[in-house]
């Protein structure tokens, strides 16, 4: 019998754990879809798109809670941290895209900076050789109206030398 009384409280102990363990996942849940839905209010707010794919929110300690929501902003992957403090009634939620999303952004914006700079330079180079071969045919032509009038110029004074004996 004590046994049994045994069992039966240490069962009764387990259900009541995981009884209050599915309540608080039912905040948690609850909460995460409320800071979802501020998410997505405050980021249209700015006229942009948040789509969130995955959110997972973790009770840290105390009111402290944390997660990291997978997204797309405005057709563009990005992970954000969320850290939210909740104190039963009312929430106040900060994100940010996460540091792995934030290098990988810089990384894309680096290279893209290194190929706007590599066609800005090869564009000036284009730019330069045109201006090079338009200068080198104006000299030419310079050149070759000189010639002529040099020519002109030798002939006619043939011509007077000629006519005058």
């Amino acid at each position: 019998m004590r046994k049994y009384l045994l069992t039966l409280s240490i069962v009764a102990l387990f259900a009541i754990g995981f009884a209050a363990s599915d309540d608080s996942k039912s905040d948690i849940e609850m909460l995460q879809e409320e800071v979802s839905k501020m998410m997505i209010e405050k980021t249209k707010e700015k006229g942009q798109t948040l789509k969130i794919s995955n959110f997972n929110l973790i009770h840290q300690d105390g009111n402290i809670y944390t997660g990291l929501a997978t997204c797309t902003l405005d057709g563009k992957k990005v992970d954000l941290d969320v850290n939210v403090v909740y104190d039963g009634n009312n929430f106040q939620a900060e994100w940010a895209p996460t540091a792995e999303y934030q290098q990988k952004a810089w990384e894309e914006a680096w290279d893209q900076a290194e190929k706007d700079y590599d066609k800005a330079v090869k564009d000036a180079e284009e730019e330069a050789n045109r201006a090079a071969q338009k200068l080198e045919e104006e000299w030419n032509r310079t050149e070759r109206e000189m010639r002529e009038e040099q020519d002109r110029l030798e002939r006619d004074l043939e011509w007077e030398l000629a006519t005058q004996y």
